[in-house]
């Protein structure tokens, strides 16, 4: 199908009517999604999508509609839908197309890097087996992991096509494909006759390209996770430093990824109001979101809006710089857009979003993090990061671990909880280890943290 045809047909018929402009985002989507449990084919779905949106600006107002046809009696109901919408919309001054009229080329992006061509031409049936093979692993590992509550994989293909009225006319094309697995281990509780201590352990990737899955890796982590977590022990409540693993500050990360967007500060929503070119993080602290890091899977072009991407620095030596901003947002705080408009489907507009958002690594070895506690505590899971207060920062999670006494670790722990405000938690860092690590878009070495609330018994 020539989507470019389409995009600059409806962009044309648009702008026939004086004072108005138009954007046209087009987005196709197929994937592949595969559950496997006790080596048999639980789940197996192929979701597949393509429709059009298109947005109108006409006096300050703007419409919005969408459609799945691509004929021309449903162009011409969505052109129709979008100019109605226009017209009886609110006027809003920050209501107008965004600044940019073409694609200028740059040496950054390697276009290749986002679209995997062996991808699409490997067998399901190796796919599947793939994922087998990692349940075999993780149960091959240790002998007390007794099963895999979950191996799955997913992998996806997309096309992007962005058209406007300023004579933006863009696109790409992208894969990703995933895969993870949660272990389950099990030890004879003495104490209690008959009864069963179990702990779970997980990994998960998400790549570019299939090759770089190392899908027996992430078995194997999986269930050495499980395993190390046998045995744990309660601690009473005190105050300690404390080892926050990579995939523990991706979900911190997450949190703080939103408290970031230009969006939720304007609201008056985020911990981050009021805060721009103040202290909100020790000086070791640097927080980065990079829409064109190589190999990133929120690698891209240009945004959802056809802003080319870019590097913003977020916090540099702990001191906060700017926020993630589209086009809207931009234009209310009257600067320019970071390239962060993010569309989950052509059904939906655009908004704040961030891309490889992460905490730049240090120079300290994770094993010097460790070795420099006397008594703390070594964090691998957390639960309940979802209840954490999006306004004030305030949290309370779950978490799980090792005791490290004299810098070595010494028993499991779990069933205690950490609990303060995301700016405190910034400010305490004191250490950030050399170990970054992605997941997914997230990405975060170790980090140590001094003198932190542990609430146990």
């Amino acid at each position: 199908m020539d989507y470019s045809k389409i995009g600059e047909e409806i962009i044309e018929r648009v702008c026939r009517s004086k004072g108005e402009e138009a954007e046209v985002y087009i987005k196709t989507f197929r994937a592949i999604d595969i559950d496997v449990s006790e080596q048999k084919l639980e789940n197996f779905n192929t979701p597949y999508s393509s429709g059009i949106g298109l947005r109108i600006f006409s006096q300050n107002r703007m419409g919005f509609a969408y459609t799945t046809g691509f004929d021309r009696e449903s162009i011409e109901r969505l052109i129709q839908q979008a100019k109605n919408n226009a017209l009886n919309a609110t006027p809003d001054e920050c209501n107008c197309l965004s600044q940019v009229s073409r694609q200028k080329k740059s040496n950054r992006f390697l276009y290749e890097d986002l679209y995997d061509q062996e991808l699409t031409k490997i067998p399901v049936e190796i796919k599947i087996d793939k994922i087998r093979e990692m349940e075999k692993k993780a149960l091959a590992y240790d002998e007390r992991v007794k099963r895999v509550l979950r191996t799955s994989y997913s992998d996806s293909q997309q096309e992007i096509f962005i058209f406007n009225s300023k004579g933006l006319k863009a696109g790409y094309r992208g894969t990703h494909c995933s895969c993870g697995l949660i272990a389950v281990a099990e030890a004879k509780m003495f104490l209690r006759e008959g009864s069963k201590e179990i702990q779970l352990g997980s990994d998960f990737a998400e790549k570019r390209k299939f090759e770089e899955l190392h899908f027996k890796e992430l078995a194997e982590n999986a269930a050495r996770r499980a395993v190390s977590l046998l045995g744990a022990k309660r601690l009473k409540t005190q105050r300690a430093s404390i080892v926050l693993e990579p995939l523990v500050v991706s979900s911190f990360l997450r949190f703080i990824a939103r408290g970031l967007g230009a969006d939720s500060v304007q609201k008056k929503k985020s911990p981050f109001a009021k805060k721009r070119g103040k202290k909100i993080a020790n000086k070791i602290v640097n927080i980065i979101d990079d829409g064109t890091l190589r190999g990133g899977v929120a690698t891209f072009p240009f945004d959802d809006e056809g802003i080319p991407k870019r590097r913003t620095v977020l916090v540099k030596d702990g001191i906060l710089s700017t926020f993630l901003y589209d086009s809207y947002t931009a234009r209310k705080d009257r600067v320019a857009s970071t390239g962060n408009a993010f569309r989950s489907s052509f059904k939906a507009l655009p908004s704040v979003g961030f891309t490889n958002f992460f905490l730049e690594k240090g120079r300290t070895k994770r094993e010097e993090l460790i070795a420099s506690i006397d008594k703390g505590l070594y964090v691998m899971e957390t639960m309940g990061m979802h209840t954490a207060d999006p306004v004030s920062g305030d949290f309370s999670v779950g978490v799980s671990g090792l005791w490290i006494e004299r810098g070595k670790f010494s028993f499991p722990v779990h069933g205690v909880t950490i609990a303060g405000n995301v700016l405190d938690l910034l400010n305490s860092i004191d250490a950030v280890g050399d170990d970054l690590k992605f997941y997914g878009s997230l990405g975060s070495p170790a980090i140590r943290i001094s003198n932190f609330l542990i609430s146990g018994e």
